[in-house]
């Protein structure tokens, strides 16, 4: 699925919860670091948590300052 389209169906839920309802999102690790990256474009619709964002294959990206 791409970022665009996750996008749009996230905020078509926000538009569904309105403006004080609470959503979140789970990846299921879908997307690569620099993917992930991309997707704080939702960060405007407000999800009460995001999770899993980053394949789970290369435990490196989690690294601080690396």
């Amino acid at each position: 699925m791409s970022i665009e389209k996750t996008y749009d169906q996230c905020r078509e839920i926000r538009e569904g919860v309105g403006r004080y309802g609470n959503w979140a999102i789970d990846f299921h690790t879908r997307y690569e670091m620099n993917e992930a990256v991309t997707c704080n474009m939702i960060e405007p619709l407000r999800p009460f948590f995001v999770e899993d964002l980053i394949r789970s294959e290369n435990p490196a990206v989690y690294r601080y300052g690396s």
